[in-house]
């Protein structure tokens, strides 16, 4: 495979006439089958008129995947001839389409052959083409510790950042140059294999270490462990550092395909369920619509199961008593399991949440995520010691406002924009005033400028206003950033 194709950038038109007959061709930039059945639904529709609409295409990099359509031309005699176009220019990833109004004259096999090249070229004439990079994609996950390692790789090598997340788990995902993307995944592997003693070494350790993604776990759903203690008389902190262990902090795989934090089995279930090996090969789990279900019948599924019942006559604050009693009452396989939880309540001191009287409830009701007129809610998360969710396709500061309970002015403020502005499918939408820095693990580190990222972007995805982020790195509003900058965000 070469490192290079061409292909169809701005679509021109063509036309072509003979005898009377007319030949409408359109040329489009194109990369996947279900772009061509849009655009052909499209044609038919507005020359539902037209005697035929033929066309032909060619998709993807190595030209291998293609089709011509005479639709009810005689056979090869229009896909392909505007086929031929196609190849003759080498494009890929373009659709031609000629529509063609019958004149009362037949043409004749060559008559039409001729036409439709002929359109088919008209159009390519006079459209814009541009040679591109052949990319691969490349996704690499990490821990957080090596992002400063990362991002030297990536300014070194400057791959374009496809999407990158950093919320509990670190995960970017890079498009590059063909014939690079091998240096690329080889210096990144080399990474993972430092990250791999690494992170042995933590697990060898006796102490236990702070961990960001549990503390955003926690932050994430705090305030459900304590509802349902209120509820149920299950402690807090059993609540959540059960969900961190069994969840693997919310990343484990049965959690994200079924919801599951606690690892609860069946056992007479009449829900929805998944299948995964557990202590036997293809073992059933319960399966729940939302996280905050899931909560809840675990503090049921404590509450109600018969071999727990004596741990409801301990103290609230007794979490050393429940974690022994859970394991005791076989909860768990694990012979460590009572010691792992209690470490974990005590490193993120959990044990505080067990005195609480209140919560945020704010959280709590959108942590259901039940719908709304057919539509489910946004998902709300907590970072930065501020609110936010990920903007959805048609939404708006009113429909977001609206849903929330907030007024849509109001969260137009806060994220630095005009009320009337368009929101764009899964930017970052602050709720409450922005932070004037990044959250204190960031003390010490620097964000690596990406392509296509501006100075307000990165204020969103930390939670910092904008005005802060300028003054931080000794900016002014009209000082431009490339890609590589470092920037400090505290």
């Amino acid at each position: 495979m070469t490192d290079e194709y061409q292909t169809i950038k701005t679509g021109g038109e063509g036309f072509y006439s003979e005898k009377r007959s007319k030949f409408l061709a359109f040329a489009h930039h194109v990369e996947t089958v279900d772009e061509v059945k849009r655009l052909l639904d499209g044609y038919r529709k507005k020359y539902y008129d037209a005697r035929h609409v033929c066309y032909a295409y060619m998709l993807g990099a190595d030209r291998v995947e293609f089709r011509a359509n005479d639709d009810g031309e005689p056979s090869s005699t229009a896909g392909k001839p505007i086929l031929g176009q196609i190849n003759s220019c080498e494009l890929t990833d373009t659709l031609i389409v000629v529509v063609r109004y019958y004149g009362g004259v037949n043409l004749g096999t060559s008559g039409l052959i001729v036409a439709y090249r002929e359109a088919a070229a008209d159009a390519i004439v006079h459209s814009e083409v541009e040679i591109r990079q052949v990319e691969e994609t490349v996704t690499y996950s990490f821990a957080y510790p090596m992002m400063n390692d990362v991002m030297r790789i990536v300014k070194e090598m400057s791959p374009r950042i496809v999407s990158q997340t950093f919320d509990n788990t670190c995960e970017i995902k890079m498009a590059i140059r063909h014939s690079e993307a091998d240096q690329l995944r080889q210096r990144l592997a080399k990474l993972s294999f430092v990250m791999f003693f690494f992170l042995l070494s933590i697990t060898a350790s006796a102490q236990m270490k702070w961990n960001q993604r549990y503390q955003q776990y926690i932050d994430q759903y705090k305030d459900i462990a304590i509802e349902q203690m209120l509820r149920w008389k299950v402690p807090a902190s059993i609540t959540l550092a059960q969900g961190i262990f069994e969840s693997g902090a919310g990343q484990s795989d049965l959690t994200r395909r079924s919801n599951n934090h606690f690892g609860i089995k069946c056992h007479g279930w009449k829900g929805s369920t998944v299948y995964k090996d557990d202590d036997t090969a293809n073992e059933c789990f319960r399966a729940y619509d939302t996280a905050f279900d899931s909560f809840e019948d675990h503090s049921r599924f404590l509450a109600t199961g018969q071999r727990y019942r004596s741990l409801f006559s301990l103290k609230i604050t007794d979490y050393k008593g429940w974690a022994k009693g859970l394991k005791a009452a076989g909860y768990a396989t694990n012979p460590k399991y009572a010691n792992q939880l209690i470490e974990l309540i005590q490193l993120y001191k959990l044990y505080e949440y067990d005195k609480a009287k209140s919560y945020d409830k704010f959280m709590t009701q959108h942590a259901k995520d039940r719908r709304i007129n057919g539509q489910w809610l946004h998902p709300i998360k907590i970072y930065n010691k501020n609110y936010y969710l990920q903007a959805r396709r048609g939404d708006t500061f009113r429909s977001i406002g609206d849903e929330i309970g907030i007024s849509y002015k109001k969260i137009a403020k806060y994220n630095e924009r005009d009320r009337r502005d368009q929101l764009t499918e899964g930017e970052i939408i602050w709720l409450k005033k922005k932070q004037k820095r990044a959250p204190k693990e960031y003390k010490d580190h620097r964000h690596y400028v990406r392509h296509g990222e501006s100075m307000y972007s990165i204020a969103q995805k930390y939670g910092i206003r904008l005005k802060s982020l300028y003054k931080m790195n000794h900016m002014k509003p009209d000082d431009d950033i490339h890609v590589g900058d470092a920037l400090r965000l505290r």
